[in-house]
Protein backbone atom coordinates (compact mmCIF):
# COMPACT_ATOMS: atom_id res chain seq x y z
CA UNK A 1 0.00 0.00 0.00
CA UNK A 2 1.24 3.47 -0.82
CA UNK A 3 2.82 5.18 2.15
CA UNK A 4 3.53 1.94 4.04
CA UNK A 5 6.47 -0.41 4.34
CA UNK A 6 4.47 -3.28 2.78
CA UNK A 7 5.11 -4.37 -0.81
CA UNK A 8 3.40 -7.10 -2.82
CA UNK A 9 4.28 -8.92 -6.03
CA UNK A 10 1.51 -10.69 -7.91
CA UNK A 11 1.54 -13.13 -10.83
CA UNK A 12 -1.62 -12.72 -12.88
CA UNK A 13 -3.11 -15.43 -15.09
CA UNK A 14 -5.94 -13.97 -17.20
CA UNK A 15 -7.15 -11.73 -14.39
CA UNK A 16 -6.77 -14.36 -11.67
CA UNK A 17 -4.00 -14.19 -9.08
CA UNK A 18 -1.83 -17.26 -9.67
CA UNK A 19 0.83 -16.40 -7.08
CA UNK A 20 1.78 -13.62 -4.67
CA UNK A 21 4.53 -12.62 -2.26
CA UNK A 22 4.39 -9.99 0.49
CA UNK A 23 7.41 -8.14 1.87
CA UNK A 24 7.68 -5.66 4.74
CA UNK A 25 10.65 -3.34 5.12
CA UNK A 26 11.81 -3.15 8.73
CA UNK A 27 14.10 -0.41 9.97
CA UNK A 28 16.89 -1.83 12.05
CA UNK A 29 17.79 -0.40 15.43
CA UNK A 30 20.73 1.94 14.68
CA UNK A 31 24.14 0.92 15.94
CA UNK A 32 27.72 2.12 15.42
CA UNK A 33 28.68 -0.78 13.12
CA UNK A 34 29.21 0.05 9.44
CA UNK A 35 26.24 -1.93 8.11
CA UNK A 36 23.00 -1.23 6.32
CA UNK A 37 20.10 -0.23 8.53
CA UNK A 38 17.19 -2.07 6.96
CA UNK A 39 15.81 -5.60 7.00
CA UNK A 40 13.05 -7.16 4.93
CA UNK A 41 10.55 -9.75 6.07
CA UNK A 42 9.03 -11.99 3.39
CA UNK A 43 5.68 -13.54 4.26
CA UNK A 44 2.52 -14.96 2.76
CA UNK A 45 4.14 -16.46 -0.34
CA UNK A 46 1.52 -18.49 -2.17
CA UNK A 47 1.17 -20.17 -5.55
CA UNK A 48 -2.17 -21.61 -6.63
CA UNK A 49 -2.03 -25.40 -6.99
CA UNK A 50 -2.53 -25.28 -10.79
CA UNK A 51 0.46 -22.92 -11.14
CA UNK A 52 2.90 -24.79 -8.89
CA UNK A 53 6.05 -26.03 -10.57
CA UNK A 54 5.87 -23.34 -13.28
CA UNK A 55 8.55 -21.08 -11.80
CA UNK A 56 6.16 -18.33 -10.67
CA UNK A 57 7.30 -18.55 -7.04
CA UNK A 58 10.93 -18.35 -8.11
CA UNK A 59 10.20 -15.31 -10.29
CA UNK A 60 8.44 -13.55 -7.41
CA UNK A 61 11.37 -14.31 -5.10
CA UNK A 62 13.84 -12.98 -7.67
CA UNK A 63 11.79 -9.78 -8.04
CA UNK A 64 11.56 -9.31 -4.27
CA UNK A 65 15.30 -9.89 -3.82
CA UNK A 66 16.10 -7.44 -6.63
CA UNK A 67 13.93 -4.89 -4.80
CA UNK A 68 15.88 -5.63 -1.58
CA UNK A 69 19.19 -4.97 -3.34
CA UNK A 70 17.80 -1.72 -4.77
CA UNK A 71 16.60 -0.64 -1.31
CA UNK A 72 19.94 -1.58 0.30
CA UNK A 73 18.43 -4.21 2.60
CA UNK A 74 20.96 -5.75 4.97
CA UNK A 75 19.20 -9.10 5.45
CA UNK A 76 15.99 -10.83 4.44
CA UNK A 77 14.02 -12.81 7.00
CA UNK A 78 11.48 -15.57 6.40
CA UNK A 79 10.20 -18.67 8.14
CA UNK A 80 9.70 -21.41 5.55
CA UNK A 81 7.56 -24.45 6.03
CA UNK A 82 9.16 -27.82 5.39
CA UNK A 83 7.32 -27.96 2.04
CA UNK A 84 8.49 -24.51 0.89
CA UNK A 85 12.19 -24.90 1.70
CA UNK A 86 13.13 -25.89 -1.86
CA UNK A 87 11.68 -22.62 -3.20
CA UNK A 88 13.78 -20.53 -0.82
CA UNK A 89 16.92 -22.61 -1.26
Amino acid sequence: AAGTDWHCWVADDSGVIAAHLWLKLIEKVPNPAPELEQHAYITNVYTAPAARGTGLGEQLMEAALAFCRQERVDSVILWPTERSRTLYA
